[in-house]
């Protein structure tokens, strides 16, 4: 189980310990996936990153915190027993990714990982690093303060990056 970034590009590395399977076009799940649309609400508080085989991975307009939310491309899902088994082991495997994407960002002292929905209800999976320092340590971050947005800049060098570790384009 490896991750690193070369000093040369900046870019994550990650080999020998994920396993992402693309979706087959005959499958369940890629139907579902075409009538798949992002939470207005969600989609009003994150950037969109891409998307990995199962998710579309999105990072929580919030600078305090390095925060990604991983969505499954599954229209009207909102509980994890609602996915297949197949589509449970893929999503455990793109969490695994974020957080090895995170811890490799910056300090790191702990991985949150939630799925809350009471006020999105469609499933999505939060993964945020934390640090001691950070503001809202040792609590929640959700509904801690208010939520300080990118800069313009840094949101496009942060997404830049992301996509780059992550290994997926933009949408």
């Amino acid at each position: 189980m490896q991750a690193k970034i070369p000093a040369d590009t900046g870019k994550l590395i990650i080999h020998d310990f994920i396993h992402l399977r693309p979706l087959a076009k005959n499958s369940h799940s890629f139907k579902h996936a075409m009538m798949f649309s992002i939470d207005p609400h969600l989609a009003s508080d994150t950037m969109t990153i891409g998307d990995l085989p199962l998710c579309r991975v999105l990072l929580m307009n919030d600078a305090r915190f390095p925060w990604l939310i991983l969505t499954p491309r599954k229209a009207g899902v909102r509980e994890l027993f609602e996915l297949s088994e197949d589509e449970r082991a893929q999503l455990i495997e793109e969490v695994i990714l974020a957080e090895r994407v995170l811890s490799a960002m910056g300090p790191c002292d702990k991985l949150n990982i939630g799925t809350l929905g009471n006020i999105v209800p469609q499933l999505h999976i939060h993964v945020v690093a934390r640090r001691k320092d950070d503001a809202a340590w040792p609590g929640p971050v959700w509904g801690f303060g208010k939520a300080e947005k990118y800069a313009k800049e840094a949101a496009e060098t942060m997404l830049a990056s992301l996509r780059s570790s992550l290994d997926i384009g933009h949408v």
